[in-house]
């Protein structure tokens, strides 16, 4: 098993969390400029190879640097005069210093090229199963989107669908021999645009490359997991798909903006520059000087008005599975609507790190989710050491990648993101778990 650090890495991390509180005490912008390091050095002390993604504590690590980096980035670009100050440092500064380290707790094999392992043996019967399966989601998210359903079946459809289907097209697209790539292809096509209308629903543009990274990541070969991060060929493959994921962000957004159909967004994102340039303007793609000021004020502001909810967030996830629309009398649980509608926070903020543990249990509620964040995947990866072939396996190790993605956006926030793709995936494999554990608790003892 391996874990992320030694005793004299331990001392280092302790050592730079002293550095950046008392930076915090002598110069509060630069400690948040400086912020980002710890997460830093464990993430390269540890991504040697490209592996690393789909190590459950690396893309933890990642996201928690990619979402944090805008905020130092934005007090970096207005240094000396960025007016941020209060309480909000403080809490920022001591989740950047407590949260990464939360993923040394957890151990996992040096390899985890299992998840890529072609080597299964199925039952013809299950891959036809399977197929039919991905064909009735597909067909049921269709009748979503063409509105020929009620409101409350279209609900229960779409809930259902969304994570499934993003989940057998990931199987079958493992199953098929590369010989038959247009069958590949085909399925990674039909997936795509079945579900970006979904995606294009959420206020999260994330959401819209969820199933373009599952099914990527999905058909990685192993030769490309063993590149080294610092090498030639990994540079050109980074830059050679960089401006492809642009593209698609571009174009949801031009989408929403435009109201234009998603294929004649693209189609104008390439030949009008203006329109192209209007749409990044209106988007936040790149940091400005008063993000992170607006971000520590609202945090300031809740903290002043005590709006400490103590476990509002736990219920909301929980209490996802009863809709609105069946039980309008439901409490709400949304924490940054309640914030809004208390007048903590100028405007409704779903995207932001660290904020919804915060509202919820200040930098003890960051440190608890964060810690639950890190359990959910540590059991997901469970399901794939439990199984290791067959139906469950494959079931098992795509179910992991959808919440490696998953896990890298609710970073981010909101927590519910889960609730609407990962949610019912995950309950098959913690029903498995569950089952295979009480078998071995109450197994009967041979007698010879």
């Amino acid at each position: 098993m391996k874990r992320l650090y030694g005793p004299i890495l331990l001392l280092v991390y302790g050592a730079i969390a002293c550095l950046l509180l008392l930076i915090l005490y002598l110069d509060n912008e630069l400690a948040i400029i400086l912020s980002p390091i710890l997460p830093l050095i464990i993430l390269f002390r540890n991504t040697k190879r490209l592996e690393f993604i789909y190590d459950f504590r690396m893309i933890y690590i990642l996201s928690i640097l990619v979402w944090s980096g805008g905020k130092s980035l934005s007090v970096l670009m207005s240094y000396g005069h960025s007016g941020i100050q209060g309480e909000s440092l403080l809490i920022f500064m001591l989740a950047m210093i407590f949260v990464p380290l939360l993923a040394l707790l957890f151990k996992m094999p040096s390899s985890v090229s299992i998840l890529i392992d072609k080597k299964l043996r199925l039952n013809p019967k299950i891959i036809v199963f399977v197929l039919l399966a991905w064909l009735l989601l597909i067909l049921m998210m269709l009748i979503v989107q063409m509105e020929l359903v009620s409101e409350a079946n279209s609900f229960i459809l779409k809930q259902f669908s969304q994570g499934f289907a993003l989940i057998f097209a990931a199987i079958l697209v493992r199953l098929i021999d590369i010989r038959f790539f247009l069958a590949k292809f085909m399925i990674f096509i039909v997936t795509f645009v079945t579900t970006i209308t979904f995606s294009l629903g959420a206020p999260n543009r994330l959401m819209l490359l969820l199933p373009i990274a599952l099914l990527t990541l999905v058909l990685l070969p192993k030769n490309i997991l063993a590149m080294r991060i610092a090498s030639l060929k990994f540079t050109i493959l980074f830059i050679s798909i960089t401006p492809f994921f642009l593209l698609i962000l571009l174009a949801a957004d031009l989408q929403k903006q435009a109201n234009l159909p998603f294929l004649t967004a693209i189609e104008s994102a390439f030949n009008n520059p203006e329109i192209l340039q209007n749409t990044v303007s209106k988007s936040n793609y790149l940091t400005s000087k008063g993000i992170s000021k607006d971000y520590f004020d609202s945090i300031n502001s809740i903290l002043e008005d005590d709006i400490e909810l103590h476990g509002m967030l736990m219920y909301q996830l929980v209490s996802s599975v009863t809709p609105r629309l069946f039980f309008p009398d439901k409490q709400e649980t949304d924490l940054s609507k309640i914030a809004w509608e208390r007048g903590s926070v100028p405007q409704l903020l779903y995207y932001e790190i660290f904020l919804e543990p915060i509202i919820d249990s200040g930098i003890f509620g960051v440190i608890f989710y964060f810690l639950f964040f890190l359990l959910l995947m540590r059991i997901s990866w469970g399901g794939v050491v439990m199984h290791q072939d067959g139906f469950q396996a494959i079931y098992s190790r795509s179910v992991y990648i959808l919440n490696l993605l998953i896990l890298f956006m609710i970073i981010r926030g909101p927590v519910v993101i889960f609730v609407w793709y990962a949610l019912l995936p995950n309950f098959i494999i913690w029903w498995w778990l569950l089952r295979k554990r009480v078998s071995l608790k109450y197994r009967r003892p041979v007698i010879s």
